[in-house]
């Protein structure tokens, strides 16, 4: 199934909503991909998740979900 960047923006936006901290990216395929940044910093501050090098859909999908059940699982955790 094709993955839309309606999707990976849901996914970032939900992302941000876990993590507690508002990320930004956009996709440019000339430069090779998707990029993430902090919200309101223009794409200068990549915070603690953002990256320096771009990412295919697949790979920024994939690294998201990584972060996104990395941190359910410690909030899960930390509630017992």
């Amino acid at each position: 199934m094709r993955t839309t960047k309606k999707d990976v923006l849901a996914r970032l936006a939900y992302m941000s909503k876990v993590v507690g901290v508002e990320y930004d990216a956009d996709f440019c395929a000339c430069f090779g991909g998707w990029s993430m940044w902090l919200a309101g910093t223009c794409g200068c501050k990549r915070g603690f998740l953002g990256f320096d090098y771009r990412k295919s859909t697949a790979e920024f999908m994939e690294y998201m979900n990584g972060i996104i059940y990395g941190v359910l699982y410690l909030k899960q955790k930390e509630a017992k």
